[in-house]
Formats: structure tokens, sequence, C-alpha cells
């Protein structure tokens, strides 16, 4: 009898251990096409790699080109006297130096309006001077010219990223508790801009023995909520300003957290990003041993 019972508990035991191997194995597949997502699209044309420059737009006439005396500095396959921008109040406006051939929306141009004034999180119509583009984007109240080269170093020789590996335990399922109220936080971006985000409700968990809260961002229609977060990884085996991750909207008050998918801002990967940076609310005092590590560039 006792041998039988023994029996049992061994099949059984396999069946544990072959079930928990297939979900790692599926984890895992299902993590390598997410992050052939994510290098794919860093890596783009105009992906975070290829940014080349971001220069902050006061009032005044302001000089573009590859050449140093240039207020906004272009890379060297520029021309070095590309023309100028000027900005008044909410206009800024483009004028290019002679034989400088540029287009903007498919058609040469020589001179245009490139911000009429739009919203925050908006961008201007973009100009391509040879591999290289620019455009305005708007920061809070401050403006600025945002230069693409898409024959960037960095995105030439990008090493890929390295991460932990695939972990079942680290896919959670939050509780989802909506505010009675419309809520705004006040979140601070790496250039020390400050802006509101719309705060839908808290994420409540548990990892590592302990009952968590995050509290994501959504602004109305969007489909899905927004996360940055810090942990004890943070600036150590992760990135030092934290990262950020991505979930569905709720489901029957349940929100699905997989933080294999935690990613690195932008801003991890270039210094011309305008990151948003986690809320104080938002550092967790755990380990998080899932997702994206920090990114070294090749060479270093």
């Amino acid at each position: 009898m006792l041998a039988r019972v023994l029996l049992w508990a061994a099949v059984l035991w396999c069946g544990c251990d072959r079930r928990r191997a297939e979900a790692q194995r599926a984890l895992e597949e299902e993590l390598q096409r997410w992050s052939a997502r994510r290098v794919e699209s860093l890596t783009k044309e105009d992906g975070w790699l290829s940014l080349a420059g971001l220069c902050w737009l006061e009032e005044g006439t302001h000089a573009l080109g590859s050449d140093p005396s240039s207020h906004c500095r272009f890379p060297p396959r520029a021309p070095g006297k590309l023309g100028t921008v000027a900005r008044k109040g909410e206009e800024v406006s483009l004028e290019l130096a002679p034989r400088v051939a540029a287009k903007m929306s498919g058609a040469p141009v020589e001179r245009a309006v490139l911000w009429p004034g739009r919203a925050e999180g908006s961008e201007g119509p973009r100009v391509e001077v040879g591999p290289v583009t620019f455009f305005v984007i708007r920061r809070g109240d401050r403006l600025a010219l945002r230069l693409i080269d898409r024959e960037s170093e960095a995105r030439r020789s990008f090493p890929g990223i390295e991460r932990f590996p695939a972990a079942p335990e680290w896919v959670v399922t939050a509780r989802f508790e909506p505010t009675a109220e419309p809520q705004k936080l006040r979140i601070q971006n790496i250039v020390g801009l400050t802006e509101e985000m719309a705060v839908p409700g808290a994420l409540v968990f548990s990892a590592g023995g302990r009952e968590l809260r995050l509290l994501p961002v959504a602004e109305p229609g969007d489909d899905s909520l927004f996360i940055m977060f810090a942990d004890l990884t943070t600036g150590k085996e992760t990135y030092g300003a934290g990262r950020y991750l991505s979930a569905e909207l709720p489901k029957d008050g349940k929100v699905k957290l997989d933080f294999n998918r935690a990613y690195n801002p932008p801003c991890a990967f270039t210094s011309f990003a305008t990151c948003p940076l986690p809320p104080a609310q938002n550092r967790l005092p755990i380990r998080v041993e899932a997702g994206e590590k920090a990114f070294h560039r090749a060479g270093r």
C-alpha cells in the first residue's frame, strides 16, 4: 500500500515538474518574440537609437547646421550652414540657406511654419535633409527641435538588450482599485519639467511576500495602462532612472502585470529623450528580477 502511494506521489511530482518546464518554455518563447519587436522598434529609421539632438527653442532666431557655431548642432552629415528657425510666441518658422535641398511631406521646401501651436506630446511637420530629419516637439510650456539621423552610430552598432531569465513568478494578477474621483499625478521628466498625468486607480498585488501598490497612468481613450516604477535593482542591475511596464485595461476588476516585459525608457539609450520618471509612490521596496537589465553600449 505504501509503495503504491509513493508511486503515485512520484507520478504527480513528475507531472508538476513537466508542467512547470512547459510553462517556462512557453514564457521564454513569448518573451523572445516580444524582445524581437522591441529591438525592431528601437532600431527602425526613426527609432530612439536614431535621435541625434534636442535643441530647446527660446524666443528669437536660431542658426541650424553641423557648424560648431550653430545654436542647434546637427550631425556631420548635415550642411554646416543649414538655415535658421525663428520662434515668436507659439509659432516656429524655418528658413533654409540657399542651395540646401530639403523636403517636407515629400515636397521640396525652402521656408515653412514648423509649429503653428499644438498640444503637449504632439509634434510638428518633419523636414528631411539627406539622412537627417528634424521637427518641433512640445514639453510642458517649452518647445524644442528634435533631430533624427537614420545613419546614427548608435543605430548601426546596437548590441541588443540583456534581460533577466523568464520568470513565471513575475507574472502576477493585480486588483484594480479605481479612484472615486478623477486624480492627477505630478510627474517629473528627466530634463526637470513636470506634467500632470491622469491616474485611473491603483494596482494592488503580492510579490516578495508583501502586498504592494502601483499607480498607473492613462488618459481617456487609452487602450492600455502605463506604469513607471523603480525597485531595489534600480541603479544596479537595471537602469538608474527606473523602468516602464504596459498592461491591459482592467477586466472584472483585475489586471495582469507581466514584469518580464518591464522595459528601459528611451533615455536609457539616448541623451536626447525626455522620459517621465517614476513617482515616489511607485518605488517598490523589493527586487524585481525580471525584464530588461541596464543597457550598455557596444565597446563599454
